[in-house]
């Protein structure tokens, strides 16, 4: 039986079960006079607002793949940005393993980067249109009630820049007045401090909310110095007319937290990659004191410093104002904007291929060449440590593994204008409810990218190096860096793209009987791109460079000339999706879903000034194109309502038509490899219970994924074909203790592509937390994760692979950790 056939198979057996104990539950009611059943636990029943025209249908009812995460689920997972969050979710696979920002996230097994195909949301309104650094814009805190995720179906239709999957965070709004603070605190030495206050100002119909955290101190992998600083605050201003609502909400962000690129592994034994001798990726850091401070060198020779303690600095101003009026007889409008000002400024401390991880011995002995061809009396090389001096006398014993590494110190300021304005005409009957809406951007960006290379050592806090050449009488008479910096100008981008998008929608549902609802959507978005790129230069000298024994200080690799080159480009997208949902019973419904959507995935200015690391020549950028990624999902599934079980089953079928995927060859050229990803499985979330006071729930994620091209069937790059989730929650008295059992699958297997040739193992993830209420306003939580220290690997190094390599870069889910938290509600 091939795996499509087994996911049927499994689909028809729950349907079976949930129709079974759908009736046997309406014969339990008639027997008894037919009294309303008990509540039952999850979301099923809850009301969905994202997907919709109307949003006043539950879970139930949709015909689309929807889950909610609710403050509860949320504090239980204690989430480290969006990623980790919304990594619970079904069909959603998230890398947490580099930090809260600078992630990647994939819907249903398309093969996109960073959050492509997905619109973030704040209240119904995207955050941004790019998916590029989208995440940043979205920092959970008890100002938000739940998180909505739709999967496929209607997401295309209601946004542009969102195909696959909308997730949308929903603001508390409270007409009642309420207050909650939170504080917590880690065994790493990070601080955190939530509140959320709100309610009604007066009784004309002003209600007001205001929340947000402030964070301090540092990461789970020791940097050496403070990781985490900021915060964020969210407040809104509501009035209510009595046809009509006007809600003001603005969001300042100030954060930094830390971000940690693959980091370096002993894969001595590849079935199982693990800590190397001196270096444990789960609670080690490259960065540290020693690195954190670059001091770059211009062609001029000005100095211009960078500091990797600066971290992943978010700096925004969001503002927001929604206005719905009911005019009667079935009108209504909305209209949401948003403008938002977003500065965002990634550090973070980078290495290349994985050839770059070398034999120390070996490396300082392949210098002589280099040394001597610049310094011509050089005879000899020795390794010595920059910061106290120090000569290593055996390379081959470095910290235990006798490695050391080139690594990129990089800034990218990316600065952004942000607007959106969203317009819905609806008209609604007892039959149907047609929407008419019109969505409108107008965004401006412009970024650097500045990098150069260190020198270094492969152990927590990595030190600086030099090889230094020695004449025949033991004198220096060369060396290789500049204090450990061995390549000024590894990069120096500079771009931008301005990004005018018109959308025009229409969504349509009708109730066609009591039991039958069908609905159909189509978008259709006008765009125009406009970009610049400065061109660079290699190998410009460094004034003063050129008259010392300093090889590293001669020349930058690549400078910005000030030679723009500007491009245009127009573009349009449809998208289109028919669904339907039918009630079986009042607690079983069946739904079906087919869409059709177009998207411009990575459209940014990232794309499109020059990148000669990954082999673009100099006066070739600005490569615009009018060509969106041409996605099509199909889905059917099952949900039910009862006493003891609720939950939904969804098989799915998923084509992402010439997906692009960076792969690497063994050189560590990189080159996009155009192949269709298909995918098709099963997503569920059932929540069980067991007894009056043990809840259970089972959720995941178990498909068939691939990347088809002429050259045969890969698999999709860092995607695992299999992930579980087992929860279960027990009362007693005022204790609540829950455990978490976390399944990934392998990735990459069966390949023999550089870009994945190493397969990274399937692991689980255990977590333990329990909370005491010492009344109704305090709660005392604790909670551990990855209580059993594994080592989980999230994804292998993109930009090159040495599959016989003793040492590789692979990202990895941090170690074990614990949280202590109070929080007071009142």
């Amino acid at each position: 039986m091939n795996n499509c056939q087994f996911l049927v198979k499994s689909l028809a057996t729950l349907v079976t079960l949930f129709c079974l104990n759908a009736i046997a539950q309406e014969e339990q009611s008639a027997a008894v006079g037919g009294e309303g059943k008990a509540e039952a636990g999850g979301f099923i029943e809850e009301v969905v607002v994202t997907g919709s025209g109307g949003g006043n249908l539950t879970a139930l009812e949709t015909s689309y793949g929807v889950a909610i995460l609710d403050a509860d689920d949320i504090r239980k997972g204690s989430p480290d940005g969006l990623a980790d969050l919304v990594d619970a979710v079904p069909g959603l696979q998230g890398e947490l393993s580099q930090g809260e920002t600078n992630t990647n996230l994939n819907v249903r097994g398309t093969q996109g980067g960073f959050n492509s195909f997905i619109s973030l949301q704040e209240d119904g309104l995207p955050v941004q249109y790019s998916p590029f650094f989208s995440e940043f814009e979205l920092r959970h805190d008890l100002s938000f009630e739940r998180v909505e995720a739709v999967l496929g179906g209607p997401s295309g239709i209601f946004t542009a820049q969102g195909a696959a999957a909308t997730i949308n965070y929903i603001s508390r709004r409270p007409t009642e007045k309420e207050g909650e603070a939170n504080l917590s605190v880690t065994d790493y030495g990070k601080f955190r401090t939530d509140f959320f206050y709100g309610g009604p100002i007066n009784n004309n119909g002003w209600y007001g909310a205001a929340g947000g955290f402030f964070r301090h101190g540092d990461a789970i992998r020791d940097t050496g110095y403070t990781a985490f600083s900021g915060g964020q605050i969210r407040a809104s201003l509501t009035k209510e007319f009595n046809n009509s609502s006007l809600i003001f909400a603005y969001k300042r962000i100030d954060d930094t937290s830390p971000y940690f690129n693959p980091l370096p592994t002993s894969t001595r034994n590849p079935g199982s990659p693990g800590a190397l001798p001196g270096f444990d990726a789960r609670s080690n850091a490259l960065s540290g004191p020693d690195v954190r401070v670059i001091r770059s060198k211009r062609p001029d020779g000005k100095i211009v410093a960078r500091d990797l303690a600066d971290g992943n600095v978010s700096k925004t101003d969001q503002f927001t104002l929604s206005f719905e009026h009911d005019f009667g007889n079935g009108f209504s409008i909305s209209d949401k904007a948003r403008f938002s000002r977003i500065r965002t400024i990634a550090h973070d401390f980078r290495g290349g291929p994985d050839s770059g991880l070398r034999n120390a011995e070996d490396f300082v002995a392949d210098q002589l060449a280099k040394l001597q061809a610049a310094f011509p009396t050089v005879r000899s090389t020795r390794l010595v440590r920059v910061n106290d001096g120090r000569v290593i006398a055996n390379p081959s014993t470095l910290n235990g593994n006798g490695l050391l590494a080139i690594h990129d110190l990089i800034e990218y300021d990316r600065q952004t204008d942000n607007f959106i304005n969203d317009f819905r005409l609806n008209w609604e009957n007892d039959m149907a409810l047609l929407t008419l809406g019109l969505q409108s951007w107008l965004v401006d960006t412009k970024s650097g990218n500045s990098q150069d290379q260190y020198l270094i050592d492969i152990r927590s806090n990595a030190n600086r190096y030099d090889v230094q050449g020695l004449d025949a009488a033991g004198n220096v008479a060369g060396r290789l860096t500049d204090q450990g910096v061995i390549t000024y100008g590894s990069l120096d981008n500079y771009g931008g793209l301005e990004t005018n998008s018109q959308n025009i929608y229409v969504n349509a549902e009708f109730s066609v009987t009591d039991d039958l609802r069908i609905d159909i959507g189509a978008r259709h978005e006008w765009g125009k791109l406009s970009a610049f790129g400065e061109d660079l230069s290699p190998n410009v000298p460094i004034a003063g460079g050129q008259n010392n024994n300093i090889l590293a200080d001669n020349a930058r690799r690549w400078t910005r000339n000030g030679k723009i080159f500007t491009g245009k480009k127009d573009y349009q997208t449809n998208s289109l999706t028919i669904g339907g949902n039918y009630a079986i019973t009042d607690d079983l419904a069946v739904y079906a879903r087919w869409a059709s959507a177009e998207d411009m995935n990575f459209v940014n200015e990232f794309s499109f000034y020059n990148i000669p690391a990954f082999g673009t020549p100099p006066g070739a950028n600005l490569k615009l194109s009018d060509k969106p990624a041409d996605l099509t999902f199909a889905e059917i599934g099952v949900r039910y309502l009862g006493e003891r079980i609720s939950g939904y089953l969804t098989y799915f079928d998923t084509e992402h038509k010439n997906a692009g995927s960076i792969v690497a060859s063994r050189t560590g050229a990189a080159t996009v490899l155009s192949a269709d990803t298909l995918a098709n499985g099963i997503e569920f979330w059932l929540d069980f219970e067991l007894l009056d006071s043990l809840w259970l729930n089972l959720s995941g994620v178990v498909m068939d994924a691939e990347r088809k091209s002429s050259g045969g069937s890969l698999p999709v790059n860092r995607v695992p074909e299999t992930q579980l989730r087992f929860t279960l929650t027990y009362y007693i008295g005022n204790f609540e203790v829950f455990s978490s059992v976390q399944y990934y699958g392998e990735r990459n297997h069966d390949d023999n592509t550089a870009a994945s040739a190493v397969t990274l193992p399937a692991y689980y993830q255990v977590d333990l937390g329990a909370s005491f209420n010492f009344n109704e306003q305090l709660t005392i939580s604790l909670l551990g994760k990855n209580l059993t220290n594994e080592f989980g690997f999230t994804s292998a190094n993109f930009r090159g692979i040495v599959p016989s390599a003793a040492a590789r870069y692979n990202s990895t889910i941090p170690g074990r950790s614990f949280m202590l938290s109070a929080n007071y509600r009142f």
